[in-house]
C-alpha cells in the first residue's frame, strides 16, 4: 500500500476485499425457486408426462417409445417393471378415482387399462383402434365408471372403465 494515513489504509484494504469478493464465481441460481426439489428419479428414457396414483403410492410416466414406466412412491421411488403394449408416444395418462387402476392412450390411437400395482406387463384390457389417430387426452368420470378419450381425429369417445367396451 501507498504511504497513506491509517484510516485511509483501512478503507483501501476494505475496498480491495470487496473487489476480491466480486471476482468470486456467482452462485448457481435455484432454477426451481420458489419451490424446493424434493426428489428426482429416472429410467434414462424420454417421458411425455407423469401422474401420481390417487393413493400416492405410485408414479407412472408415458414414454416416447411405447413404454409406461412406474415407480413405487412408498419405497423412495424404487423403479417397477415397465409396462408394454403401446406402439407410439404415450402422452395421455389418467388414474381412476380412489384406485391404482389407470388408463393410457398413445399416438397410434391405442387405449389401454392397467393396474399400477400389477406384477406382469399385460394390460387389464385394450382397444387397438380407439381413435384413428393420436389420443390427446383421457379423463375418468367421478364415479370411475367411464373413460373419456379425445383424439386427433376430432372425436370424443366414452368407454366402459371395467371392460373397455
Amino acid at each position: 500500500m501507498q504511504n497513506l494515513p491509517e484510516p485511509a489504509q483501512r478503507a483501501e484494504k476494505q475496498a480491495q476485499q470487496e473487489q476480491a469478493k466480486k471476482k468470486e464465481p456467482p452462485k448457481k441460481p435455484n432454477i426451481y425457486a420458489p419451490f424446493t426439489l424434493v426428489s428426482e428419479f429416472t429410467n434414462n428414457k424420454q417421458v411425455c408426462g407423469a401422474k401420481f396414483s390417487p393413493c400416492g403410492n405410485f408414479v407412472v410416466a408415458g414414454g416416447m417409445v411405447g413404454g409406461i414406466y412406474r415407480w413405487d412412491a412408498t419405497k423412495e421411488f424404487a423403479p417397477l417393471p415397465d409396462l408394454t403394449g403401446h406402439g407410439g408416444w404415450i402422452q395421455a395418462l389418467t388414474f381412476a378415482p380412489h384406485s391404482t387402476k389407470f388408463y393410457s392412450g398413445d399416438s397410434w390411437g391405442r387405449l389401454r387399462a392397467w393396474d399400477a400395482a400389477q406384477a406382469d406387463d399385460k394390460p387389464l384390457w385394450k382397444v387397438d383402434d380407439a381413435h384413428a389417430a393420436w389420443i390427446r387426452q383421457l379423463a375418468v368420470s367421478p364415479d370411475g365408471k367411464l373413460v373419456a378419450t379425445a383424439g386427433r381425429d376430432g372425436f370424443v369417445r366414452l368407454w366402459d372403465a371395467v371392460t373397455g367396451k
